[in-house]
């Protein structure tokens, strides 16, 4: 069973770059297209500006698409109304990095928890007490913060207030964009296992968006890698992380310390300069620029996304027979 499915997404801003100037546009997500099966948690990485927060806001719908679809449960998002859509956001719940931000100052934790019940329904305060005291109990708050403001909170106590805001709707699969990055180490272990317990209780479906591929490794079934919107690779954790694909993927992994020895010649992969402008992206491959295997090809046709072994798909002509020969 698949929890969500999204096909041929793109989304796309338009930009002025000067007073005069013509406008311009950016494509943040290009025609991305992945499968996430339920009870799974899949990792999506890549460098600051490849679009993995934009992909974000598409996945929880607050960003509409330009084009394609997010298909959550058997249930398309595109074609709900709004109090259908309202409805269905039960289902799916975004947890954000900053729990500084998130939580207003001047509201209790439990008022915080429970008011997304009291905008979907009307609820007896005794059972609402005892259902976000639950929530509470189920992700390591103590009932007594109940009354309490969370001034004098660490983060990961902020963190976990969000994590039950979540909960509080028995929601199906969690987005989390760089949720566990504003830890130390120490909470962001404790964290991890709080979502693999949650997991296994409610069935939970898990999007993990980070920068932190050590984090990714730990917890992810499968990863996704974005470049400049678009997903060069999506793998298997075992397959990515020991045979990887995509040069682009090789490049990331080769800044990354680990203790085994890499495939593959680190020191081949090392990303020099700065991804081009989302503004004037080259023509053929995006990643071209910067990629230390680029031939001919690459210049001028943008590789698709195919699935060049079971389960393993990879946008890169050095994957198609014969072009790796010519290019080494």
């Amino acid at each position: 069973m698949t929890a969500i499915e999204v096909e041929n997404l793109r989304c796309e801003f338009r930009v002025h770059t000067g007073l005069m100037s013509a406008e311009k546009r950016v494509v943040a997500v290009d025609d991305v297209t992945f499968s996430v099966p339920a009870g799974s948690v899949l990792g999506i990485v890549g460098e600051s500006g490849c679009g993995k927060s934009t992909l974000t806001r598409l996945l929880a719908w607050l960003e509409v698409p330009d084009n394609g679809s997010i298909v959550l449960n058997g249930t398309s998002l595109g074609d709900l109304s709004s109090q259908e859509l309202i409805r269905k956001r039960n289902e799916f719940q975004l947890l954000l990095q900053d729990p500084y931000n998130a939580l207003p100052p001047r509201t209790t934790v439990g008022r915080m928890i429970e008011e997304s019940l009291l905008i979907r329904g009307s609820i007896p305060r005794a059972e609402l007490r005892r259902r976000v005291t639950a929530a509470m109990a189920e992700v390591g708050l103590s009932a007594e913060l109940y009354d309490q403001l969370p001034n004098a909170l660490s983060t990961g106590e902020r963190q976990r207030i969000s994590i039950a805001r979540a909960l509080i709707l028995d929601p199906k699969l969690l987005i989390l964009d760089e949720t566990l990055s504003a830890l130390d180490q120490r909470e962001q272990g404790r964290l991890i296992e709080l979502f693999s317990r949650l997991q296994d209780k409610n069935d939970l479906t898990y999007v993990f968006i980070s920068h932190d591929l050590a984090m990714v490794r730990k917890v992810c079934t499968r990863i996704a890698v974005m470049y400049l919107g678009e997903m060069v690779e999506i793998a298997d954790n075992g397959d990515l992380f020991f045979d990887p694909q995509h040069p682009y993927t090789k490049a990331l992994l080769s800044a990354a310390p680990t203790l085994e020895d890499k495939p593959f010649n680190p020191s081949d992969f090392l990303l020099e300069g700065e991804p081009p402008s989302p503004i004037d992206i080259p023509e053929g491959c995006s990643f071209v620029s910067r990629c230390p295997k680029a031939f001919g090809r690459c210049r001028v046709e943008t590789p698709k996304l195919l699935e060049h072994s079971s389960g393993r798909f990879s946008a890169c002509h050095l994957l198609d027979r014969g072009e790796a020969k010519a290019a080494a």
